[in-house]
């Protein structure tokens, strides 16, 4: 049943002062754009020559990996190394926060214009700044696989929804 009591609908006008309220609030959107790029590159430059030869001086030279299984260890490799990174960082983050013991906490005093602890912003940013580096390692350092397109449909899209959930709060 479609409720259509005018006080509880969300209306266009709502919507559209929201969006107007957020980016009048938000001075810093373009410094924010420039550290996510930066953890983008930062990232790229830690997982090429970094993991990549730390994987391939400590763990094949020394017959840990097959070196058949070189490319694909690499990449799945340092996909559970920064998944786990981030979610100890976020496990730390809602833990600190008591999130889990009190989850309506998160909504209390709810305002477009209260910020983002800047725990929660910084995986925000290094996230984002993750799936950008992955629409880039698909194509550049990754080996192309029947699924690579399907990949990028994924990084851009998640890309997007974690981009919105950030700014429209």
């Amino acid at each position: 049943m479609i409720d259509k009591n005018p006080s509880t609908c969300i209306r266009y006008d709502d919507f559209n002062n929201g969006l107007k309220l957020l980016f009048k609030n938000n001075d810093d959107y373009q410094r924010e754009m420039v550290l996510i790029i930066a953890f983008a590159i930062i990232i790229t430059l830690i997982r090429k020559p970094l993991w990549t030869n730390f994987i391939r001086n400590i763990l094949i030279r020394n017959g840990y990996v097959l070196a058949k299984n070189e490319r694909k260890f690499i990449e799945s490799g340092w996909s559970f190394s920064f998944y786990t990174i981030t979610t100890i960082m976020a496990a730390f983050i809602i833990n600190g926060n008591d999130f889990l013991n009190d989850p309506i906490r998160i909504f209390a005093d709810y305002r477009i214009e209260r910020p983002i602890p800047a725990t929660i912003q910084y995986l925000y940013w290094l996230e984002i700044g993750y799936y950008l580096h992955s629409i880039y390692a698909v194509y550049f350092i990754n080996s192309w696989k029947y699924d690579s397109i399907v990949m990028v449909i994924h990084h851009a899209v998640t890309l997007f929804l974690l981009s919105f959930s950030y700014w429209a709060r």
